[in-house]
C-alpha cells in the first residue's frame, strides 16, 4: 500500500512534471515568435531616388543638424528619431540631401538600444560583404557615394521598426567652403516632408581671421531660386561675439512656423553666407598637431592691387543638341557676360558644330561699346546645326589666342568653352582629344570647360581644363541656366595675379597639397595644406608667396607656428583637428581629380587611385572609390557578445530585437536552459515510478 506520503510526493511530481511541459510548449511558441520578428524586424536597405513604399512610414519625431565651421571647414551632425507608437512594425525612412562636394565620415542607427555602426570599404570588397551578409540573412545597408542631382547627393536608409519601438539615424558628413565672389556658403537641406515638433538647426562658426560679413538669407524653396541677401530669413537667430571671431545661429522654427511655409512644412535649403576679413599679406596659417593649413586671399580693394586686362575666346557648342531653351539661355547669359567685359579687356567669339566659325577673322577686339553690341547681335543671330567638333572648337582658339598674345602687355588669357554633349564629329576619341589640345596648348592658357546639362561627360571636361590650369563647372539645365553661365564669368572676371607660387621655406613641410597656382581672381581663394616635417618641434611653417601683378612681381612672407594658434580653433565649438581633417579632404580630392587626367589603367593611375583609397579607408570617408557598409550580427549563431541580438546571462539565452526587449526565450539546441529542464524531467519520471 503506498503511504500518504508518497501520493503526496507523487501529486507533487506530477505538477512539477506538467509545469516543465508546458514551459517546454511555451518556449517553443516563442522560439518562434521570436524566430519571425527576427525575419521581418532586423532588415534596412538603401534606397536611392525612387523610394517605393509600401505602407506609409513613420513620423519623425525630432530632426537636429548641428554643423561646427572652423576656418572654413565643416563638420555636420546630422540626428532624426521616429518612434512607433503602434501595434505592429513600421517602416523608418531616414532622407538626407548632401551638399555635392561633402564626404559622409560617419553613420550610425539606434534600434531599441542597439547601435550600428558604418564601416567604409572599398567599393568592391563593400559589395561583396552586402551581398553575402543578405544571403545569410543578416541585417544590411549600403552606402555609397551617388550621381548629384544640382548641387546635392541624396541619400536615403529605411529599416523596420518594430511596435512600441524608436530608431535615431545619426549621419555626418564634412565639407571645405569654397570662397565664390567674395562669399563662402554653408547649405543645409531640410526636406523632411512633414511638420516637426522638434526642429532644431545649429551652425557654430569659428573664423580667428574676423567675420567680416554675415547673412541668413530665406529658405532656398527651389533649386534654381537665386535668393538675394536682402531677404532675410527673420526667424533665424543669429549671436556673433565681441571681437566678430565666432558666431552661433540658429533656427527653432516652430509647427505653425513650418506650416507656413508649405503643407508639408519647410521643403528647402537654409543658408548660411560670410565673409571673412583678407589682408595684403602671405595669408592666413593655422598650425594644429602635426598639421597646418593655408588661406591666401589678397583683396581686391587694397591699393596694392590692380585687375588684369583679359584676352578670352569664348568657344560656344551650335551643334544640333543645343537647339531650344539651352540655346535661348545661353544667348541671354552671353548679353551679360558680353556687357560686362571691361574696356581693357580683348575677346572673340568661336562657335562649332561640324566646322569652327569665328566671329572675327583671327584677332582679338578691344571689349569697346561698338565691339560689345556688335557682338551682342551675332549672338542673338545663333543657329544650332549638325554634330559636335570640341577638338577644332578648342585648337582654334588656342591658336587665336596664340597669334594675338601681346608679351609686351600682361594679361590674363582665358579659353571659356560650353559644350552639352559628347564629340561626335571631327576627333571623336576623347583621349586624343584631352592629348591634342594638352599638346598644342603646352600650359600657355588656362580653359575652362562648362558642361550644359545631363548628358555631358563631365569627367571628360573635368580632365581637360584640369591638364590646361582651369577648372570645370557643372550647369544644371535650368530655368536659371543662363544666371549659372553669368555667375561663372563673374567668378573669372576680375584676376588679380598670375603665376602664383606658394613655396615653403627650410624643409619645414612636407606632403602639401597643390600650391602653384595659374591665376587668382578676385573674390576665390587658395588654399593649402600639408604636414609638418619630422624634427619641427614648434611646427614652424615659413613661406614665401610669389606672384605676377599688373605693376610688378611680387613676394610675401610668413612665418608660424603652434603658438600663433587662438585657443578658439581648439575649443569645444571647433572641428576637431580640423587642419589634418581639412589636408586629407583636399588630398583625396586632388588626387581623385589626378587620376582622371591620367593614362588609363597606366601605373601612375592605379597607384594614385590606391593611394586615394587607402586615404579614404583610413579617414572613414565615403568617396567615388569607397561605400560604408551597416552589417549587424548573425541572426542564426548563438555565441554572441553582449553588444549583439542574443547574449547569454546567468545560463539563460535573452535576445533583444529592433526595438524589443530582452526577453525570456528558447535559444538553439544545446542552450543550458533546454537542458536544465531536459534533466529535471527525466529525474522527475524516474522518481515517480520509483515511488
Amino acid at each position: 500500500m503506498i503511504s500518504s506520503s508518497a501520493i503526496g510526493i507523487r501529486l507533487a511530481l506530477v505538477i512539477w512534471i506538467v509545469s516543465l511541459l508546458a514551459f517546454e510548449v511555451s518556449s517553443q511558441a516563442m522560439v518562434a515568435v521570436h524566430s519571425q520578428q527576427k525575419v521581418t524586424e532586423h532588415k534596412w536597405r538603401i534606397f536611392r531616388r525612387d523610394v517605393q513604399e509600401e505602407t506609409e512610414p513613420l513620423d519623425i519625431e525630432s530632426l537636429h543638424v548641428t554643423s561646427s565651421i572652423t576656418a572654413r571647414y565643416s563638420k555636420s551632425v546630422t540626428s532624426s528619431r521616429m518612434t512607433n507608437d503602434e501595434s505592429q512594425s513600421k517602416e523608418a525612412i531616414f532622407k538626407m540631401l548632401l551638399p555635392e562636394t561633402a564626404f559622409i565620415s560617419n553613420f550610425s542607427m539606434e534600434i531599441g538600444g542597439i547601435m550600428y555602426y558604418g564601416v567604409v570599404k572599398d567599393k568592391v570588397q563593400a559589395q561583396k560583404e552586402y551581398d553575402r551578409a543578405k544571403e545569410e540573412g543578416r541585417t544590411a545597408g549600403q552606402v555609397a557615394a551617388e550621381q548629384a542631382s544640382r548641387g546635392f547627393t541624396p541619400f536615403t536608409i529605411s529599416v523596420n521598426v518594430a511596435a512600441q519601438s524608436s530608431v535615431t539615424f545619426t549621419l555626418v558628413y564634412e565639407e571645405l567652403l569654397q570662397r565664390r565672389r567674395g562669399i563662402y556658403e554653408h547649405r543645409t537641406s531640410i526636406r523632411p516632408g512633414q511638420v516637426i515638433s522638434d526642429l532644431k538647426i545649429d551652425v557654430f562658426l569659428i573664423e580667428p581671421a574676423g567675420i567680416l560679413s554675415l547673412i541668413v538669407p530665406k529658405i532656398q524653396t527651389t533649386d534654381s531660386e537665386s535668393v538675394p541677401d536682402n531677404e532675410e530669413l527673420t526667424m533665424a537667430t543669429v549671436t556673433t561675439s565681441a571681437d566678430d571671431k565666432s558666431a552661433h545661429i540658429y533656427y527653432y522654427p516652430s509647427e505653425q512656423q513650418q506650416r507656413a511655409e508649405s503643407e508639408d512644412g519647410i521643403m528647402g535649403t537654409f543658408l548660411v553666407r560670410y565673409d571673412v576679413t583678407h589682408h595684403y599679406d602671405a595669408g592666413e596659417i593655422w598650425v594644429i598637431g602635426d598639421y597646418f593649413v593655408h588661406f591666401f586671399a589678397p583683396p581686391s580693394s587694397s591699393n596694392q592691387l590692380s585687375v588684369f586686362p583679359k584676352n578670352v575666346v569664348f568657344v560656344i557648342d551650335v551643334s544640333g543638341s543645343m537647339s531650344g531653351t539651352k540655346l535661348e539661355q545661353t544667348k541671354d547669359a552671353m548679353q551679360s557676360i558680353l556687357q560686362d567685359l571691361r574696356e581693357s579687356d580683348r575677346f572673340n567669339i568661336l562657335i562649332f558644330s561640324d566646322e569652327v566659325m569665328q566671329w572675327k577673322n583671327n584677332e582679338l577686339v578691344s571689349a569697346t561699346t561698338s565691339n560689345v553690341n556688335t557682338a551682342k547681335s551675332y549672338v542673338e543671330k545663333l543657329e544650332t546645326i549638325g554634330g559636335t567638333n570640341i577638338n577644332d572648337g578648342l585648337l582654334e582658339a588656342i591658336m587665336l589666342l596664340r597669334r594675338n598674345s601681346n608679351q609686351a602687355q600682361r594679361a590674363a588669357e582665358l579659353i571659356i568653352m560650353l559644350t552639352d554633349g559628347e564629340p561626335t564629329s571631327g576627333v571623336t576619341n576623347k583621349k586624343d582629344i584631352r592629348k591634342n589640345v594638352q599638346g598644342i596648348n603646352e600650359g600657355q592658357f588656362a580653359i575652362f570647360c562648362l558642361g550644359f546639362g545631363a548628358h555631358v561627360d563631365f569627367e571628360f571636361l573635368e580632365a581637360l581644363s584640369y591638364e590646361n590650369n582651369g577648372v570645370a563647372r557643372k550647369i544644371y539645365e535650368d530655368a536659371d541656366a543662363s544666371i549659372q553661365l553669368t555667375g561663372f564669368f563673374d567668378e573669372v572676371a576680375l584676376p588679380l595675379l598670375l603665376d602664383v607660387n606658394i613655396n615653403y621655406l627650410d624643409n619645414t613641410v612636407t606632403m602639401t597639397t597643390m600650391s602653384t597656382f595659374p591665376n587668382y581672381f578676385s573674390g576665390s581663394e587658395i588654399v593649402v595644406a600639408g604636414k609638418i616635417a619630422d624634427g619641427n618641434s614648434i611646427g614652424e611653417v615659413k613661406t614665401a608667396v610669389t606672384a605676377v601683378a599688373v605693376s610688378e612681381n611680387i613676394e610675401l612672407t610668413a612665418d608660424k607656428n603652434r603658438n600663433d594658434v587662438p585657443a578658439i580653433l581648439t575649443g569645444t565649438d571647433a572641428v576637431d583637428e580640423f587642419t589634418q581633417r581639412l589636408w586629407v579632404y583636399l588630398t583625396i580630392n586632388q588626387l581623385i581629380l589626378e587620376s582622371r587626367a591620367m593614362e588609363e589603367n597606366s601605373v601612375e593611375k592605379n597607384a594614385t587611385i590606391a593611394k586615394a583609397l587607402a586615404m579614404s579607408l583610413e579617414y572613414n570617408l565615403v568617396t567615388e572609390l569607397t561605400s560604408m557598409i551597416v552589417i549587424g550580427p548573425d541572426l542564426n549563431n548563438t555565441g554572441i557578445d553582449g553588444d549583439q541580438l542574443e547574449w547569454m546571462e546567468d545560463g539563460i539565452l535573452f535576445s533583444r530585437g529592433a526595438g524589443v526587449q530582452p526577453k525570456l526565450m528558447a535559444g538553439s539546441s544545446g542552450s543550458a536552459m533546454y537542458l536544465l529542464a531536459t534533466v529535471n524531467l527525466i529525474i522527475s519520471m524516474i522518481i515517480y515510478f520509483i515511488l
